[in-house]
């Protein structure tokens, strides 16, 4: 096993596509975060992040050409995951939206302001139907288009409410456990698998639904135990 983690066939798509399926496959996050804040780095050194903005809708573009339509324009060639999902087509993209929005975000209140901000409501709308669209026609896929548009949506709408009053639990688990939850929401639903087949339900329909709330709520309060228990030791 530990050889297989260190081939050079792995490294090479490691380093190249941060492909992570051979511990983790969501973990491919890491390394592409790490080199987008390198690329920023870069772009902020030579003063082009504007002129890297032009990048932001070639890039989604190119990413959805290799995945969702990639039968349309490439119907004899099939694309692996990491080809399309790794710093480049996914990470880098999304990270200069949000510093596109973070940059103009005054504007963008302005513009959305009083009864516009409707429109953004309507745009995560639309692109929650788009998705569901494009998931009964394509199937299970890593990013639909409706998908990018419902978020930017809500996003937006967040920047809009930034001064309402949120409910502190939900916020405080959010700035504090999001990160440790993401790491391990799969290990939790790993072990919560193992437990329904042992229990003769891993096909039961009410199981098959109820299994994200389940993982969401488990690994939720091991987030908070975890944290819990880290002030204590600190203490």
């Amino acid at each position: 096993m530990a050889g297989s983690l260190i081939s050079g066939e792995h490294i090479r798509q490691f380093l190249l596509y941060n492909n992570s399926s051979q511990v983790k496959w969501h973990l491919w996050f890491l390394p592409a975060l790490l080199y987008c804040y390198l690329l920023f780095a870069l772009a902020a050194r030579f003063r082009i992040c504007k002129q890297v903005y032009v990048l932001i809708p070639v890039l989604i573009l190119i990413h959805f050409g290799m995945e969702e339509f990639s039968t349309f324009l490439f119907p004899e060639k099939h694309f692996r995951v990491m080809q399309f999902r790794n710093y480049l087509f996914t990470g880098f993209p999304f990270f200069m939206w949000g510093h596109l929005i973070h940059r103009y975000q005054e504007k963008l209140e302005a513009c959305f302001a009083g009864k516009k901000v409707f429109l953004l409501y309507g745009m995560a709308a639309v692109g929650g139907i788009i998705s569901l669209l494009e998931y009964r026609y394509f199937g299970k896929l890593e990013l639909f288009l409706g998908s990018v548009l419902m978020a930017v949506g809500l996003f937006l709408i967040a920047i809009m409410g930034k001064d309402r009053k949120v409910p502190e639990l939900p916020a405080a688990i959010g700035q504090k456990y999001a990160f440790f939850i993401y790491l391990f929401h799969l290990c939790v639903a790993d072990i919560l698998k193992d437990v329904a087949v042992a229990a003769g339900i891993e096909k039961n329909l009410l199981y098959l639904w109820m299994r994200p709330v389940m993982v969401c709520v488990l690994v939720t309060a091991v987030a908070v135990m975890y944290g819990y228990g880290m002030r204590i030791c600190r203490e």
